[in-house]
């Protein structure tokens, strides 16, 4: 997986993103073809390191942590999960899902996309809604 920042608006696993969204990871493959099409640079991120936890940092967080954010995600754990099982949980979720980088964005980003993209905004009062919201959109488009 690459992180890379969009130079223009283009399809991502089928679905329009644009630069305003900030950095984007993707796989491998599709990092190369994007810098080859001159649609995307890759992003240095700061703190990426290649330790042996994949450089996510789940070893370093604490099992409320760790249960916290697998919620945050939508990730099933049972009841009292080792912390080994919420990180092998955590990373698979993340090796299945190509991030949007909505998580990442500014307020302000993620307004600018609802606008843009004329992402219906019933009743959403909040980042989380927002950016459900637009999720639900892009998986109609």
């Amino acid at each position: 997986m690459k992180h890379i920042v969009l130079l223009a608006t283009c399809m991502i696993a089928g679905l329009p993103r644009s630069p305003v969204e900030g950095v984007q990871l993707v796989s491998d493959e599709e990092a190369k073809r994007l810098v080859a099409a001159k649609q995307a640079e890759y992003a240095e991120m700061d703190g990426e390191d290649d330790d042996d936890d994949g450089g996510d940092g789940l070893d370093k967080k604490t099992v409320a942590q760790l249960t916290a954010l697998a919620k945050e995600k939508g990730v099933a754990v049972g009841d009292k999960p080792k912390k080994a099982e919420l990180i092998k949980a955590l990373r698979e979720h993340a090796d299945s899902v190509v991030s949007d980088g909505l998580d990442d964005m500014s307020d302000d980003q993620l307004r600018q996309i609802v606008a843009d993209e004329d992402v219906p905004d019933d009743g959403v009062d909040d980042r989380a809604g927002a950016i459900a919201a637009i999720r639900k959109h892009r998986a109609k488009a």
